[in-house]
């Protein structure tokens, strides 16, 4: 007799009917061998006495598992013991219960059907004994493939509609009856809150600011859950008006919070100034109070009052960014949301890093004591140690967040102050003029170096101390021109570009062209003009980025006299060769003695080739090669300018021509290698030199107009645990050099 045992489960069937047919196999009737067989045979019928003998092979089905009732009944009859049947004892034992075969019936798509199934011999263990665990599968278990899936529910709804086509079309069109009011409605919440918004810009009265926020606040969250039932919809116009939506509201939440902190009424005052200098060629100093108009006079103090509230709201202004920003653009409205939500997110990085580290630009801001900054605006077409000749000058003071005694000043102001003070430049400069002041400072490698010296000028001039310097230099406006476009300003015909900004510029001041107090008035005319423009043109984010990349590729510069505010700012300072980990490093230091801007048009090449001596000690060959590229049709462009602004007098064109770069480019290089380098075959043309981390060559090169020209030499050094170089040579970039080829 075998055993078989299996799993029934008819809850997933599509009927009530069990078919077990052919779960048992049938074996065919065989001849008995009465010689052998006969006695037992005998016994069997004279016991029992039957008409019929029944020689099928027994099988019993054991049931693991009960699901419903229909199947409870199979669990109830007793189950014979074989060996008792055998050994005639029919009396005290019951037969097994038969189960009768039916016709199979209807086989769901995707299931099993075990009676197709090959035998697998471990059903039955080789010794007659107990049977092995494995069973069959579930006669239901579906394995549905997706075309069947996609199938059965393209059936199931084409049968729902064929059957309920009336409830159904009375359902759409009172959908669509009730969908075109309601989306009317988000439109115009949108709408009107957004423009709300843009008003706000106009606004200075804190009351009338919360009304606005509020009301705009509403249109976003009425939208928001008017439109919730058709967000679903994977239609790109769908899914950008639901993040409209959600990102108004955000933002709203955001100024909302910022709303509610600022004061009840504004004081009145502004805590503004403009103060005439007595000197003519001085703009006047300006006190600006950035948001004094809001009722906030003091910045800083607000900002620790409600700092608690700022983290609040700075999460839902991240918010704001990230579904703004995650829309898919598909037109110019998509485009735009998508910019805005990049320059959100960007700004939200910039508040949650000045959160994380407010008592660092608590300090910068002045909040307990007021801090004084000059920033250098650099011509790099002069190039000098940290960017260029410093042209111009901003200084102000910071004190609780108010710009105090603001002054654009040309750096010759300072100078001119000076006198009758006057000091030994240092080498290189000294090639250039006798006297050495704020003009020239720029001439050392560590900025920090350049900031004292520049206060020692400052104070002698008769200006307060100076805490904090920035060094930036022109080829920043030159890339914002890039991503901005053309830019006309008032009185000058030619629109200014990346490509002739410098040019342009530079023949302007040099003809004091527009000059009210000092040379550099159309400088300061241009920047307000660019700052509106970017303003304008959305461009803040292009701005951002220009920042960013500058900072990280030691363009813009930073120090500070403060120790605190200097730690501070020390993880965003250009690395000096000597401060990194390097072991063979050269820094060539360019410091333009032309007199002229021929910097415009250098080209430079940088190669080094390294040779191993003797045990650690090294020979490097460098080889510094310059171009002179200024051409024909740069004088042309030039002579065209002298046309436009009537610049008529030959002399004077003789000169611009030279100053604008026509004429021989001179440079004083200090090339800084690590300490300790020796020269080999020393010239008289080479002065070797060296300070506290570097071993220094300083040489004259001269680079005629059109020409090229190169300079060669050889020094040894010995470098430390040497078995672990590669023989690379790291060059270091000076800020502001144009064109520089590393061979």
């Amino acid at each position: 007799m075998s055993q078989k045992t299996t799993s029934l489960d008819i809850t997933k069937g599509q009927g009530s009917i069990l078919d077990i047919a052919q779960v048992f196999p049938i074996t065919e009737p065989r001849t008995l061998d009465l010689a052998r067989h006969g006695e037992s045979f005998s016994d069997i019928v004279t016991t029992k006495q039957v008409d019929t003998i029944d020689i099928s092979r027994d099988a019993i089905i054991r049931i693991s598992r009960f699901r419903t009732l229909q199947t409870l009944d199979l669990a109830l009859p007793e189950v014979v013991d074989p060996t008792r049947w055998k050994a005639g004892l029919l009396d005290m034992v019951p037969r097994p219960r038969i189960l009768d075969i039916i016709d199979p019936l209807y086989i769901p798509y995707g299931a099993i059907d075990v009676r197709k199934m090959e035998k697998n011999p471990n059903w039955f263990t080789p010794d007659g004994g107990e049977e092995n665990k494995k069973t069959y599968s579930d006669l239901y278990v579906r394995q549905l493939p997706y075309w069947l899936l996609a199938r059965r529910l393209w059936n199931g709804s084409r049968m729902l509609y064929v059957v309920r086509r009336r409830q159904i079309m009375i359902t759409v069109l009172w959908l669509l009856f009730f969908s075109i009011p309601v989306l009317s409605y988000v439109a115009y919440a949108l709408s009107h809150g957004y423009s709300t918004l843009e008003e706000l810009a106009g606004i200075r009265d804190p009351q009338t600011i919360r009304s606005m926020i509020r009301s705009a606040r509403g249109d976003f969250e009425r939208s928001s859950f008017l439109f919730a039932p058709f967000s679903w919809i994977p239609i790109g116009q769908v899914d950008s008006l639901s993040r409209a939506s959600a990102g108004g509201l955000a933002l709203t939440r955001w100024l909302d919070a910022i709303a509610q902190a600022l004061p009840a009424t504004l004081s009145g005052s502004t805590v503004s100034r403009a103060m005439a200098d007595p000197l003519s060629y001085r703009a006047a100093a300006r006190d600006i109070s950035p948001l004094a108009s809001l009722g906030i006079e003091n910045p800083t103090d607000w900002i620790v009052a409600n700092r608690k509230t700022l983290e609040q709201a700075n999460s839902e202004f991240t918010i704001a960014g990230e579904i703004y920003a995650g829309v898919t653009a598909t037109g110019d409205r998509t485009l735009r949301m998508q910019k805005v939500g990049q320059t959100i997110s960007r700004i939200a990085t910039f508040l949650s890093w000045s959160l994380a580290n407010y008592a660092s630009i608590e300090n910068m801001l002045g909040h307990t004591n007021p801090q004084r900054y000059i920033v250098f605006n650099q011509n790099r077409d002069e190039i000098r140690a940290n960017g260029g000749f410093p042209g111009s000058i901003l200084s102000f003071t910071l004190y609780k967040w108010n710009i105090l005694d603001y002054h654009a000043d040309d750096v010759y102001y300072y100078d001119w102050n000076l006198y009758p003070y006057k000091e030994i430049p240092p080498p290189g400069i000294a090639l250039l003029t006798g006297n050495y002041g704020l003009r020239d400072v720029n001439y050392y490698p560590n900025f920090s170096d350049t900031l004292d010296r520049a206060n020692s000028f400052i104070e002698r001039s008769g200006d307060a101390t100076v805490t904090t310097a920035i060094a930036i230099h022109q080829g920043i406006i030159e890339d914002i021109l890039d991503r901005t476009g053309p830019l006309t300003i008032s009185g000058v015909t030619i629109p200014f570009t990346s490509r002739n900004f410098s040019l342009l510029m530079s023949t302007l001041v040099e003809n004091k062209y527009a000059l009210v107090n000092t040379p550099k008035d159309i400088l300061f005319q241009f920047g307000n003009a660019l700052i509106a423009d970017i303003r304008n043109k959305n461009a803040s984010l292009d701005v951002v980025d220009i920042l960013e990349r500058y900072q990280q590729n030691g363009e813009i510069l930073f120090a500070s006299r403060d120790a605190d505010i200097d730690a501070f700012l020390s993880p965003y300072k250009k690395k000096l060769p000597w401060q990194l980990s390097a072991p063979n490093w050269i820094y060539p230091l360019w410091t333009s003695v032309s007199g002229n801007k021929s910097d415009r048009y250098m080209s430079r090449t940088y190669q080094a080739i390294m040779k191993r001596i003797d045990g650690c000690k090294y020979e490097n060959t460098i080889t510094l090669s310059t171009r002179h590229t200024f051409t024909k049709s740069d004088t042309a462009e030039l002579q065209s300018y002298f046309k436009t602004f009537n610049i008529t007098d030959k002399a004077e064109q003789t000169k611009l021509d030279f100053i604008q770069g026509d004429g021989k480019n001179r440079a004083y290089v200090r090339v800084y290698v690590p300490l300790g380098a020796t020269l080999v075959g020393a010239g008289s043309d080479i002065t070797v030199t060296s300070d506290t981390h570097a071993t220094i060559f300083s040489l004259l090169i001269e680079t005629p107009v059109g020409a090229s020209s190169s300079k060669s030499w050889k020094y040894t050094l010995d470098i430390p645990q040497c078995q672990s170089y590669t023989g690379l040579v790291e060059w270091t970039r000076q800020p502001g050099l144009r064109e520089v080829i590393v061979k």
